[in-house]
């Protein structure tokens, strides 16, 4: 489902009791703002709307809430976010305040993924449920072009590959750089290919060799490319993006070169030039995948301490980068 399918059930359903919104998390937040739009006005949200995270739901909280009387909206809305981590348990002890939801609540769960075999099917049947999948290809392409028409620019066909050979398919870091590109070219409303490689070459350069040293568990140089682009104006979630994009590619590559591939062929697989694929493979050489596991977690850990306000970006990005080196979790935050 794309977000424009999204709004314009919402808007033909009419509110529900419930909704679940599930997969890819930049749709996913995009589509949390147009429920959220729909449902609470944005004067009645620090009264109306109570945000929970999924690995911290106290079930006996949640009830209680369902049940408290809106003060300003129509309806009391709960948010559950990063509802994956709810355990198997906890769900359980939901379903019953979930199959029965007062008229003036409606609880929203969005993560990653729900498995729908914890919920009874009278929740199912009531509620709304919308999955965002990997935006690749065409539709890659054509969200770039509609997300360059929302800044009042055209983005050239030939930009919008170089973005994606850049930086991927990470939306958040896409969008983040097409904001730039906006400003880069002023009144001029055609992004073209010159204008990514000016205005992003450089910076994508830094970027590649901070995940490359990361990468390679030089700390040293991992803390000097990181100072030099969160100087550069970098966000820490660009930087993010661009880590678990690398780390992604280290844990296929962790599973695909055990069938003796050619590497012209793991490289298409793993999306990433040839160019570099040596240096993808040497370092996933050195990785078990318990490790690539644990290394993945941790940054997904602080992406969830940015985004829940749970720390300065420089600080968690750098005890991150630490820990990714090998050395070692950081238990004070």
């Amino acid at each position: 489902m794309t977000v424009r399918e999204f709004r314009e059930k919402v808007r033909s359903r009419g509110p529900l009791a419930g909704y679940f919104l599930v997969g890819e998390a930049f749709q996913r937040e995009e589509a949390l703002h147009v429920l959220l739009d729909f449902l609470v006005p944005s004067e009645a949200r620090d009264l109306d709307l109570e945000v929970f995270w999924g690995e911290e739901v106290d079930p006996s909280k949640f009830s209680s809430s369902l049940y408290a009387l809106p003060m300003r909206a129509g309806r009391k809305v709960l948010l559950v976010r990063s509802c994956e981590g709810m355990g198997r348990e906890v769900w359980r002890k939901l379903s019953t305040a979930l199959s029965a939801l007062p008229p003036s609540a409606c609880a929203i769960f969005s993560g990653e993924k729900v498995d729908r075999r914890l919920l009874p099917d009278e929740v199912l049947r009531e509620s709304f449920w919308a999955e965002f999948g990997p935006l690749r290809g065409r539709r890659l392409m054509g969200w770039l072009a509609e997300r360059a028409r929302r800044l009042d620019k055209e983005l050239s066909r030939e930009a919008a590959e170089l973005l994606v050979a850049y930086l991927g398919e990470d939306l958040w870091a896409l969008a983040g750089e097409l904001e730039k590109l906006s400003s880069y070219v002023g009144e001029r409303r055609r992004i073209e290919c010159k204008d990514v490689q000016e205005a992003a070459g450089a910076w994508a350069v830094q970027v590649f060799k901070l995940t490359d040293a990361v990468g390679a568990g030089d700390v040293g140089r991992a803390m000097a490319f990181l100072h030099q682009v969160l100087e550069a104006g970098e966000s820490a979630n660009v930087v993010l993006a661009l880590l678990r994009r690398h780390w992604k590619v280290l844990a296929k590559l962790a599973l695909l070169r055990q069938g003796r591939k050619p590497e012209s062929r793991l490289a298409a697989e793993v999306g990433v030039p040839q160019y570099f694929l040596g240096r993808y493979l040497q370092q996933a050489e050195g990785r078990s995948g318990g490790e690539l596991a644990k290394e993945v977690e941790a940054i997904l850990r602080a992406e969830h301490r940015l985004r829940s306000g749970g720390g300065d970006a420089r600080t968690v990005l750098s005890l991150l980068l630490w820990e990714l080196c090998g050395g070692g979790r950081w238990e004070g935050l």
